[in-house]
């Protein structure tokens, strides 16, 4: 088959998940092509091509992008449309929406294979697991298959498929990695919860590749593309302590390449970081969330005290490894007030960046029931921008405070570099600036953690490209998403 998978393409990164799905495709010997909507024509591009299958991966607010082009897609030919990706994962309703053909839930590797191996061979397909397809105006709703128990059966992510669309992605000194997937927290603000009921006995949650089947793709990795620094985006990197000794002892021998990863406070000791420290870590992100505890605790399920989150930075500094600590404002409940607890505790903690988003109250998650519930929000999806940088869809006591907050938001990590300037900070948090705000947001945060957190070598036109995506990626805020009052 030859199957088209259409992204908007305006990441700092590629994707890894799309990149499984590809390898596994071509692995059976499909054909498979990548088309980025931000950067040419998709129509033009699908009308040669000439696709069996139009395949999207899509976040909650993104897929009503996704499903306008697939509408006009869908008009060149009988092309079958897939989507995939934490919104239909959650939102398997999507299946009724014009032009959608079939709905993926869950992990995707071996059923869009499957179902790529039917529909070019002829055979009924309607009762391929992990699929909802619309049939003669009927919905058939198939379960999802186990978990992949072993990843390390897995082909490695066709990076190719990105880069051949994008020179400046291949280019690009940073690549990222998966180790393990899933994860034991049942946070309140995340999907995991859900998740785990949509896979409730089918299989282990946490599955780790094997040490040698990680290292054998960095090789690949290093042998065909630039690389300087390494990141893995496992939920958590240090859920086995044998992985991670045998880990230590065979990166640390065969590369010498900084990396970053992800890190639980609960997790964090002398040992762990000594044994980061030996691998080559440069830094590790850690979720802090929030400053208050019985928002933390009560309404966020982060079981955490604050003295652990600050003895956990202690330790983490101690072995000289940069803190990326990551945070949220605006909960449901909340107030302004609250949300400055956050910023004392960052304080407090001295990371090297304090990242912050605003919290999204996505349905179907414990947040997200707690904030309808509540009347905080009203549960309507089309509210949420693909952003969680640029406004926030819930109600507070009054718009003002919202907007403080949101302000806040802007200036949370210079507050927190230079505590001496947080009452200036507040003061700017009353202002209406907010266009500029969000470039100053966006400046600060581009120049910190590049040279900072993560510090690697580019060109200067590489460098200049750098900062022209940043601005325009999705996942930041931009100014046309902003909301008129």
């Amino acid at each position: 088959m030859r199957i088209l998978f259409v992204n908007k393409g305006d990441t700092m990164q590629e994707l890894l998940g799309i990149m499984y799905l590809s390898a596994c495709l071509k692995r059976d010997g499909h054909t498979v092509e990548m088309v980025f909507i931000s950067r040419g024509d998709p129509i033009d591009y699908a009308r040669r091509f000439k696709p069996d299958m139009l395949a999207y991966s899509t976040t909650t607010g993104l897929h009503y992008d996704y499903l306008t082009i697939n509408r006009e897609l869908k008009k060149l030919g009988p092309a079958f449309s897939v989507f995939g990706g934490p919104h239909p994962t959650f939102f398997p309703e999507m299946i009724h929406e014009h032009g959608v053909d079939a709905i993926c839930i869950g992990e995707g590797e071996e059923a869009i294979s499957e179902l790529a191996n039917r529909l070019e061979a002829g055979q009924d397909y309607l009762d391929v697991r992990n699929f909802w397809f619309k049939h003669n105006d009927e919905i058939v709703q198939n379960e999802v298959r186990p978990y992949i128990d072993d990843l390390d059966t897995l082909p490695f992510p066709d990076r190719e498929l990105f880069y051949k669309q994008d020179p400046f992605l291949r280019r690009n000194p940073v690549k990222t990695m998966i180790a393990r997937r899933g994860c034991p927290n049942k946070c309140s603000y995340c999907f995991n919860h859900y998740y785990h009921k949509i896979y409730h006995k089918k299989g282990k949650i946490l599955r780790l590749r094997s040490v040698d089947n990680v290292l054998a793709e960095l090789e690949q990795l290093v042998a065909e593309y630039p690389l300087e620094l390494l990141g893995f985006v496992d939920d958590h990197f240090l859920l086995s302590v044998p992985w991670l000794e045998e880990f230590a002892e065979k990166y640390s021998s065969r590369f010498d390449l900084p990396f970053y990863c992800g890190v639980h406070v609960h997790q964090i000791n002398e040992y762990a970081c000594h044994l980061l420290k030996k691998a080559g870590c440069q830094a590790v992100y850690m979720g802090i969330e929030a400053g208050d505890d019985r928002i933390r605790r009560e309404l966020l399920y982060r079981h955490i005290s604050r003295d652990e989150i600050k003895d956990a930075a202690i330790t983490v500094r101690q072995f000289g490894l940069k803190l990326f600590a990551q945070n949220m404002l605006g909960f449901p409940s909340g107030s302004f007030q609250t949300d400055m607890r956050t910023v004392f505790l960052n304080i407090d903690i001295k990371p090297v960046f304090s990242w912050v988003s605003l919290c999204q109250p996505f349905p179907r998650t414990d947040l997200g029931e707690y904030s309808v519930k509540h009347g905080y929000f009203d549960g309507t999806i089309a509210r949420m921008l693909p952003s969680y940088h640029a406004q926030s869809a819930l109600t507070f006591s009054s718009d003002a405070e919202k907007k403080q907050i949101e302000r806040m938001h802007h200036f949370f990590d210079a507050m927190v570099r230079y505590p001496k300037l947080v009452p200036f900070f507040l003061l700017l948090t009353r202002l209406p600036l907010d266009s500029l705000y969000i470039v100053f947001y966006k400046v600060w945060f581009g120049f910190h953690v590049r040279f900072y957190v993560f510090r690697y070598r580019l060109s200067v036109s590489d460098f200049l490209a750098t900062v022209w995506r940043f601005f325009n990626t999705t996942h930041l805020p931009k100014l046309s998403q902003l909301r008129k009052k």
